[in-house]
C-alpha cells in the first residue's frame, strides 16, 4: 500500500469529471485519511460502493446529492469534526443524530432559491447534528443577494441546535430588532451562545434594507449582554453608501 496508504490529508483542486469506480478506488488506497478537501464532484452521482474512511474534516466545493455525502461520510459518523458543504438544502435533508462529535459546520448556499420547505429542511438537517458549537451560513451570491423575508418568519434562531456556541456570517440576514430582542429574551432560545454576527441593516417592506437607528443597535446590545452574548457587527453595505449615521470607528463600543 506503501505512502498512499498512510495519507492523512488530500485536497483535489480544480474542475474535474471524475469517473465514479476510479474515484471510490482512489479512496481505497488512502483508508488513513483523516481530511478530505475536494473542489468538484463532477460525473459522480453514486459511487460503486461507499467510501470505507473515518475523515475528522470534509469539505466540498460543489453541491453533492445527500445519497453521495452519505456514501462519502458514512462510515465516519464518530470521527467527523468539522464540515464544509456548498449548495446544501436544495429539497434535500441530511440526518446527522449520529455524528456525535460533528462540532463546526459551514454552509454555502444559494438562499434566494430556498424556498420555504427548502429552508424547512436545511434547518432540520443543521438541527439534528447533536454536539454543533460553531455554524457559519454562506451566501452564493454574497450580500447583494435578494433578501428573504421568511427567513424570520420561521424563527430561523429558534431552530438551531442549543449547543451552538458561535453563529457567523450571518450579517446578511437582515433579521428585525423586533425579532432579535425576542431571540436575545427567551432563554430558551440558543443557551448556550457566545458570539454572533449580525448585519446593522433591517429589512424594510420586504425587499429593502434600511440601517437601524443607534438606539435600536443599543437596544440589542443590552439584550444580548444580559445572556452574555457577543455581537460583531457588520461593516456598512457598499450599495447603501453613506446614508447610515452609525459611526463605524466607534463599533468597538458596541461589541
Amino acid at each position: 500500500m506503501g505512502l498512499q496508504g498512510k495519507l492523512l490529508s488530500l485536497g483535489l483542486e480544480g474542475e474535474y469529471t471524475w469517473h465514479p469506480t476510479r474515484f471510490a478506488e482512489m479512496l481505497e488506497r488512502v483508508p488513513a485519511l483523516r481530511d478530505l478537501q475536494i473542489y468538484s464532484l463532477d460525473g459522480i452521482d453514486l459511487l460503486p460502493k461507499p467510501a470505507q474512511l473515518h475523515l475528522e474534516s470534509f469539505s466540498v466545493g460543489d453541491h453533492l446529492d445527500v445519497d453521495l455525502l452519505a456514501q462519502l461520510i458514512g462510515t465516519s459518523c464518530g470521527s467527523l469534526n468539522h464540515l464544509s458543504l456548498v449548495g446544501f438544502g436544495l429539497g434535500q435533508s441530511f440526518d446527522f443524530t449520529h455524528y456525535t462529535n460533528l462540532t463546526s459546520l459551514s454552509l454555502t448556499t444559494p438562499l434566494s432559491h430556498l424556498g420555504k420547505e427548502d429552508l424547512r429542511l436545511l434547518l432540520t438537517s443543521v438541527s439534528s447534528i447533536p454536539s454543533l458549537h460553531s455554524a457559519a451560513f454562506f451566501s452564493l451570491l454574497g450580500r447583494r443577494e435578494p433578501l428573504l423575508s421568511h427567513l424570520e418568519h420561521l424563527r430561523i434562531l429558534h431552530l438551531l441546535p442549543p449547543t451552538l456556541h458561535e453563529l457567523i456570517q450571518t450579517d446578511w440576514m437582515p433579521f428585525s430588532t423586533s425579532y432579535l430582542l425576542s431571540a436575545f429574551a427567551d432563554e430558551r432560545c440558543l443557551p448556550a451562545l457566545k458570539h454572533i454576527e449580525l448585519s446593522c441593516g433591517v429589512l424594510e417592506g420586504g425587499e429593502h434594507v434600511q440601517y437601524r437607528p443607534r438606539e435600536e443597535l443599543e437596544q440589542i446590545k443590552r439584550a444580548a449582554d444580559a445572556r452574555g452574548i457577543k455581537i460583531v457587527w457588520s461593516e456598512p453595505w457598499e450599495d447603501l453608501g453613506s446614508a447610515y449615521a452609525y459611526d463605524f470607528e466607534e463599533q468597538g463600543d458596541f461589541i
